[in-house]
């Protein structure tokens, strides 16, 4: 009996620890790049635009990579972890690739 309460105590511990990593990935955070850093996007309400920003995993270095343009949204390292792409809201789709070291940025056709 005694392992049973154990092995669901186990159990109940894993699922809790499952759930929590699945809110923090759905949470807008990316898998860390090449540097370690964390990539997101913010909704800037002054301007009316998504900014893709970089992160230190301990919270410091927060710095934007990205001009406010309709292109931010959902960013994700590549698996280099040299560039980040985005999700772009243009008619036929598409993503934007950033280099987060200068900022620069260019379309890749969704069609």
């Amino acid at each position: 009996m005694k392992f049973l309460i154990n092995g669901r105590v186990r159990f109940v511990v894993l699922l809790a620890v499952a759930l929590a990593a699945v809110a923090v990935v759905s949470a807008g955070a990316a898998p860390r790049g090449a540097n370690g850093q964390i990539t997101f996007a913010r909704f800037n309400q002054t301007l009316g635009d998504t900014q893709v920003y970089v992160v230190n995993p301990d919270g410091s270095g927060q710095r934007l990579v990205q001009a406010p343009t309709d292109t931010g949204e959902f960013p994700r390292w590549f698996s280099d972890g040299a560039h980040i792409a985005t999700c772009c809201p243009l008619p036929g789709g598409g993503s934007w690739i950033i280099n987060p070291d200068d900022g620069t940025s260019r379309i890749v056709d969704g069609q």
